[in-house]
């Protein structure tokens, strides 16, 4: 978000706009937060992308980029006439996992035991549950199956623009 706001200048909706009470707005506007431009809504949660849309977000053209995890749910915000890209920004599963660990352990706000060694994190004690494979196949709660993978694979395969943190110039070229 920081790379897109504050680095390519675009207008972002995410959660960020609504902060400051600005998501009781009755309009939409742009809110600067930190030096980066945000749409007052939030774009985070299926009550928010409720409220972005009964405000007329994408007719409304103020967002260059409009974030969310929800990719079923975030439709409602387009018609034939005001349409969207989806784009999806990977980085290396075991960076990731890694970085994530230490953001967790030692952040701001530690949210898990800092006595939790990389290697019982990377076992699952902690590490995050394939958030990712979850919100494309809807499937939120029990085990994942190798076909949820699959059918995660096929719709970011089909419907995404993909880029790759690592390598964020050829990414920003193509989006």
């Amino acid at each position: 978000k920081d790379i897109i706001g504050k680095c390519l200048g675009k207008t972002l909706a995410s959660e960020v706009g609504v902060r400051d009470g600005h998501g009781e707005d009755q309009t939409l506007q742009v809110v600067d937060v930190n030096g980066a431009n945000y749409v007052n809504v939030d774009t985070t949660s299926v009550d928010g992308l409720h409220r972005a849309a009964a405000l007329g977000l994408a007719p409304s053209g103020l967002s260059d980029v409009i974030t969310s995890s929800y990719f079923a749910e975030v439709g409602m915000l387009y018609d034939l006439y005001h349409k969207g890209r989806a784009f999806v920004l990977l980085r290396d599963p075991m960076v990731r996992a890694v970085s994530m660990y230490y953001y967790k352990t030692q952040g701001d706000v530690v949210m898990i035991d800092p006595s939790v060694t990389l290697e019982d994190y990377a076992q699952g004690n902690g590490i995050e549950n394939n958030w990712v494979t979850r919100f494309l196949t809807g499937r939120m709660e029990g085990e994942l199956m190798k076909e949820d993978l699959e059918q995660a694979k096929e719709i970011i395969k089909r419907k995404f623009l993909i880029g790759f943190i690592d390598d964020g110039e050829e990414t920003v070229y193509r989006l």
